[in-house]
């Protein structure tokens, strides 16, 4: 975080973050189910390997100015926040089910995440006393966020590539939401 003062009325804030992860994962379960009497009735049994990277950086400006009057400010202030993440896995498995005769269900599907995140923002705020002890505190802040989410599963077809997409266990959002945010606050010391 670094500031800086212009005088002694105006001040500018800067702020820089930013953040990389990397992940593998590796999980294994086994489940089996029974009637109460022992008898089974379904095991699962799965493998799931996942690597992920997720990188953010988060950017804030802001400019404070102290007017003549005690207690009188007007502060203009930006962000911009980026955040990317990617993951890669395999899971395999194995459903039994041993009800109604025995069905076997065998699982190989290769999973990829991508998700992409934009966001922006401006503000205005402005505050003035409204005697010794109360001070009024108008703002205005508008932000965009563009979001991106694309989640796919494939499995094997005939042929040792993952080459068929679940369309059931796969989607793509795109996603742009904007807002305007006014407020007023009283404030009493």
């Amino acid at each position: 975080k670094y500031d800086f003062a212009i005088d002694t009325n105006t001040t500018i804030y800067y702020d820089l973050a930013g953040r990389l992860n990397f992940t593998d994962n590796s999980s294994y379960s086994l489940s089996n189910n029974k009637y109460y009497t022992e008898q089974p009735i379904s095991k699962s049994e799965r493998n799931n390997n996942t690597e992920s990277t997720s990188a953010s950086v988060s950017n804030s400006f802001t400019v404070n100015h102290k007017l003549k009057k005690t207690g009188r400010t007007v502060s203009v202030n930006a962000n911009y926040d980026y955040r990317k993440s990617e993951s890669f896995g395999i899971l395999t498995g194995e459903n039994d089910y041993y009800l109604n005769g025995n069905k076997q269900e065998l699982l190989d599907q290769k999973k990829q995440n991508t998700g992409l995140t934009h966001s922006a923002g401006v503000g205005l705020t402005y505050t003035e006393p409204l005697g010794k002890k109360i001070l009024l505190k108008l703002s205005y802040n508008y932000n965009t966020d563009r979001t991106n989410s694309l989640k796919t599963t494939e499995v094997k077809n005939n042929s040792s590539d993952y080459n068929e997409l679940v369309d059931s266990l796969s989607n793509d959002f795109h996603s742009n939401v904007n807002s305007n945010t006014v407020g007023l606050e009283f404030k009493y010391n």
